[in-house]
């Protein structure tokens, strides 16, 4: 279903780039990822079915600490696919957290608000990489900083064309091309 998704919005950006300030550029489907655990891994697995997408990976962390935010660390095995694959993959490991309690996550407050930057400079960072973000959400507040509800106030600030999809149902909930433009 979610290869059916990314389909719908290839041909949503087709059928209306020529309404886009930059119409004439060349269209390169980039799918850019954190890579987290659900819908990023899902739609990343689907955007390697379609040889149209040319993935990239950020990740908020270096790899290992990046998988002790996980619920089933060995997930974090897509990151060593991608890698072996040649595909891009920017870690921000400039950090890293000292202590951590049982969670592996961090368990002081220095290292909880690094944490938070991270979250918050990795949506900024996709949300800068991208010409259209594709937003998997059920349209609740962000559980933390940097999460979907943070990353979607961005893509709006920053007038980037936004597809919200529910989760759900797989329902296409809203499509935001411009600022001021909501086509549904």
């Amino acid at each position: 279903a979610i290869a059916d998704l990314l389909k719908v919005a290839k041909g949503a950006v087709t059928d209306s780039a020529s309404e886009w300030p930059d119409a004439e550029r060349d269209r390169q489907f980039r799918f850019v990822s954190a890579l987290a655990e659900g819908a990023d891994q899902i739609a990343w697995d689907a955007a390697a079915t379609d040889p149209a997408w040319q993935r990239e990976a950020v990740l908020p962390f270096a790899k290992e600490d990046y998988a002790q935010t996980f619920d089933d660390p060995a997930r974090i095995a897509v990151v060593d696919q991608a890698i072996a694959a040649g595909v891009p993959v920017l870690q921000l490991a400039d950090w890293r957290w000292r202590a951590t309690g049982e969670d592996g996550a961090p368990d002081n407050e220095f290292d909880q608000l690094w944490q938070a930057r991270r979250y918050r400079t990795l949506g900024q960072i996709l949300v800068r990489r991208a010409d259209l973000l594709i937003a998997v959400w059920r349209g609740k507040p962000a559980a933390g900083v940097g999460g979907t509800a943070d990353v979607v106030a961005e893509t709006g600030a920053e007038g980037v064309p936004t597809i919200w999809i529910d989760p759900d149902d797989l329902s296409i909930r809203s499509i935001v091309l411009f600022r001021s433009r909501v086509v549904r």
